[in-house]
Formats: C-alpha cells, sequence, structure tokens
C-alpha cells in the first residue's frame, strides 16, 4: 500500500485528538482531581441562574421586536434582566382592557345626531396611548399583529364595538389561538 506524507499527518493528528478525548473522559488518570458538585435533590431549590449579557445593540433590537418603539428604560431594563426574565414577567402581568365607558357616550345621541369626530377615533387614540405606555407591551404588539390578519372594517359598525373588538385581541394576545378564532368568528364586530 502507497501511503502520502499528507495521509499519514493526518492519521496521527486524529490519534492525538483521540487520546485527548479519552483522557478527558476518564479525567486524565488523576486521582486528586475535584469532583462535580452534586446536583441538589428534588426537594431543594436551585438558585436562580443569573442574567444573561445582553448588549446595548441587542437589547435594542429585541426592544424593537417587542414594543413599539426602543426607549433607553426599556433598553435599559432588558440589558438588566435578561430576554428570559423580561418576558417571563410580561406573560406574568394581568390584561388591562380598554374602558368601554368613554365610547358608550355613543348612545346618549339621538338616531339622527352625527357621530362626533372625536367619538369616532376615540378607540384609536385609547389604544394608542396605551401601547406606547402601558406597562406590558409585548401584550399590545401582540394585539396589534393579531390586528393585521384577523380584521374588521371601522366603516361599519360603532366605537364601542371597536373598543370591545381590541379588547377582544388584547385578551387573547397570550391565549389559544383556537379561541381566539372561535371568539372572533362569533363576535358581533366580524358580521
Amino acid at each position: 500500500m502507497n501511503r502520502t506524507p499528507r495521509t499519514s499527518g493526518m492519521r496521527a493528528v486524529f490519534a492525538a485528538i483521540l487520546a485527548v478525548l479519552v483522557l478527558a473522559a476518564c479525567g486524565g488518570g488523576d486521582k486528586a482531581a475535584p469532583q462535580a458538585l452534586p446536583v441538589a435533590s428534588s426537594g431543594q431549590v436551585a438558585p436562580p441562574a443569573p442574567a444573561s449579557k445582553v448588549s446595548f445593540y441587542a437589547a435594542s433590537r429585541f426592544a424593537e421586536q417587542v414594543s413599539f418603539g426602543a426607549t433607553p428604560a426599556l433598553v435599559a431594563e432588558l440589558q438588566a434582566k435578561g430576554f428570559e426574565r423580561w418576558l417571563d414577567e410580561q406573560f406574568a402581568l394581568p390584561a388591562r382592557p380598554l374602558d368601554m365607558k368613554p365610547s358608550e357616550a355613543l348612545y346618549q345621541l339621538r338616531l339622527d345626531d352625527p357621530v362626533p369626530r372625536n367619538l369616532r377615533q376615540l378607540h384609536l387614540r385609547q389604544a394608542t396611548g396605551e401601547m406606547l405606555t402601558a406597562p406590558d407591551p409585548l401584550r399590545w404588539r401582540v394585539m396589534w399583529s393579531l390586528s393585521q390578519f384577523i380584521v374588521i372594517s371601522t366603516a361599519f359598525g360603532d366605537p364601542p364595538g371597536w373598543v370591545h373588538w381590541i379588547n377582544l385581541l388584547y385578551g387573547h394576545a397570550f391565549g389559544n389561538y383556537g379561541q381566539l378564532l372561535h371568539d372572533v368568528s362569533t363576535d358581533r364586530m366580524m358580521g
């Protein structure tokens, strides 16, 4: 068999790597090597893992994706908490739907009275204010995303119905998608 110098060299490198891996797997033969710490029993609580380091760029990019704009406060919060902890806290926040009472002023009007412009756009102002200032920007971002492909017309219907629709999507933002589809299919605004 005719061996080239290159093949012999590769075999030598492979043999050396294999030897290092075998020695590492068996502890290298050193009897005084420290033993691994025991794993906590099922009755103990493991200490929380430290938040992973998040760069300013990564936090800013993440903030753009989970909210309606990266603010210095949100970026600093993401850097301090890490992505996982921040997401867990967002999922744990209770839902705070829009107040229906201001839009129900429509019911005070007579049938032949025109709907005032400020009342027709009240739901938009309310939702926009919440999107920009609420403590749960992730839920509002998901609600907005849902509203982009489960749509209703604002040309028909009434302001209380639109507020109800926003609240419906907002309430299902972290919920079951099948239940959301059922609820929007049977909602009066979809009809």
